[in-house]
C-alpha cells in the first residue's frame, strides 16, 4: 500500500508545475509510515513553508516537537488553532504543550 501511495505522490508531483503543500504533507505521511521520522518532519516543515496555515502539517510537526521542545510545540499549535479554530486535535495538543511548559 505504501508503494501505491508513493506512486500517487510521484504522479501528483509530475502534474504540478510548482511544489504543493499537500504533496509534501502526503509524502511526509508515507515517510512516517515507513518509520523515517526525520524525513517525515522535514517534509511536513516544507508543507508549512509552502502554506503557513497547513494545519495537518503543523499538528504533525508539533507532535514530534512536544516531548523535547514543548515551547516550540505550543508555538506551532497556536498557529494551527488560529488557522482552524475548529480543529479539536489542535486544542487538545495545545493544552498538553502548555501544561508541559508550565503555562
Amino acid at each position: 500500500q505504501l508503494e501505491a501511495a508513493g506512486a500517487c505522490v510521484a504522479v501528483a508531483r509530475q502534474e504540478h508545475q510548482r511544489p504543493h503543500p499537500d504533496i509534501e504533507y502526503n509524502q511526509g505521511l508515507i515517510a512516517e509510515a515507513m518509520g523515517n521520522s526525520a524525513e517525515a518532519t522535514a517534509l511536513f516543515r516544507k508543507a508549512v513553508l509552502l502554506d503557513p496555515g497547513h494545519v495537518p502539517a503543523l499538528l504533525k510537526i508539533a507532535r514530534a516537537a512536544l516531548p523535547a521542545n514543548p515551547h516550540e510545540a505550543a508555538r506551532l499549535l497556536w498557529r494551527a488553532v488560529r488557522a482552524d479554530c475548529a480543529a479539536p486535535a489542535g486544542w487538545k495538543m495545545l493544552a498538553h504543550a502548555l501544561q508541559a511548559t508550565g503555562e
